[in-house]
């Protein structure tokens, strides 16, 4: 959507600003005055912020509100979120603690431990993925190099602060160092906050040993994801190349099935970037994932600044509306996902980059 500019009065001060905690996520480049990075609607619904000047959505000010109008039309009012009070603080080093870890949504705590990817080395990162060229742009926006005491640290106050769930992810990097990296801060989150565990989800590369699995297990991490992206096998070689030649479709299906036999049933997850493949083979995909009790999920795609294919077109809202729908009838039928689970990860106030939350709401209510 667009932004007006009577829009952004108190963002980055009484209202979190977009911070790139991983990616760029809009459509466009933009210069470095401050956006929201997400809004609320009166529902409740958290919806993640995409900037695009040509969009027929704009959000303006209007008599001391917030409107998003489509065209000149009224839709809704809207409410920006307020900025965590632990962005303000410092770790034990002065380092500032919102280009530690960031809030995602309304209440979930998001940390890239490492915001580089070795695939970008050899070119063989996925095609749409922008996570290098992020953070080469936006130097200062985030620690693209955090010490595992500083996400403990700031990991600490967040729970206390406004946190009630948290993401972990990074880039692949060679020989297991991924892995150790994400147990290492998992870790370090524990001894600052004091938990025996962490209501959260950790996304990394599929392990290439079973060990590996049983070590993100015995971590204590709530939930765990390893991103396969793409279904089709074809179309998986040619937009992940350095998965599939690093680790392997074949391995990384495997790795998924040992993680559900380990960590249990509804308590692994693959996330897909949709509309990258036809939508028969992602729902084929899904479908076999959930026979196995593996939650699919469909995130939306953004042809990111940066990425290969950043002047790319992703498919209609209908398309994606569809696609979600048969999603969450999988869902039902193998019950697994959102709608049958009792773990706070699962959280339509933070999971903003996909349309499921949405579907199972409709469908059961809040």
């Amino acid at each position: 959507m667009a932004l007006d500019d009577s829009a952004l009065k108190g963002v980055g001060k009484e209202y979190k600003e977009q911070i790139h905690w991983l990616f760029e996520w809009d459509f466009e480049r933009h210069d470095t005055a401050k956006i929201p990075d997400d809004f609320e609607l009166q529902d409740g619904t958290i919806v993640q912020l995409r900037k695009s000047s040509i969009s027929p959505f704009t959000i303006k000010a209007n008599n001391g509100s917030l409107v998003l109008e489509h065209g000149k039309k009224f839709v809704t009012e809207i409410n920006w979120l307020p900025r965590p009070g632990y962005y303000s603080n410092k770790t034990d080093d002065g380092e500032v603690m919102s280009k530690v870890a960031q809030i995602r949504g309304a209440d979930c705590l998001s940390i890239c431990y490492m915001n580089y990817c070795g695939y970008f080395k050899t070119n063989n990162q996925c095609r749409f993925c922008n996570i290098v060229p992020t953070k080469m742009e936006k130097k200062g926006d985030v620690v693209s190099h955090k010490y595992v005491e500083q996400i403990g640290q700031t990991a600490a106050k967040a729970f206390k602060d406004v946190a009630k769930h948290a993401v972990l992810t990074g880039g692949w990097l060679p020989d297991g160092q991924e892995i150790k990296q994400c147990i290492e801060t998992i870790n370090a989150i524990k001894k600052y906050t004091g938990a025996s565990n962490v209501p959260g989800c950790a996304i990394t590369s599929a392990p290439i040993n079973e060990s590996e699995i049983y070590d993100l297990h015995d971590s204590g991490i709530a939930l765990l994801a390893f991103d396969l992206e793409i279904w089709d096998p074809k179309l998986f070689n040619e937009i992940c190349p350095g998965k599939s030649k690093a680790i392997g479709r074949e391995r990384w299906i495997s790795a998924l099935e040992q993680a559900t036999e380990i960590h249990g049933q509804g308590k692994v997850a693959a996330g897909f970037v949709t509309g990258l493949e036809p939508k028969e083979s992602f729902l084929e995909g899904a479908e076999y994932l959930a026979t196995k009790g593996i939650v699919p999920i469909n995130f939306v795609w953004s042809p990111g600044p940066g990425s290969a294919y950043e002047d790319q077109r992703p498919p209609s809202a209908q398309w994606y509306l569809d696609l979600t729908t048969k999603l969450v009838n999988i869902w039902e039928d193998y019950g697994l996902g959102s709608y049958n689970s009792s773990d706070p990860v699962w959280c339509y106030r933070c999971t903003n980059n996909t349309l499921y939350n949405d579907e199972v709401r409709k469908r059961y209510g809040a």
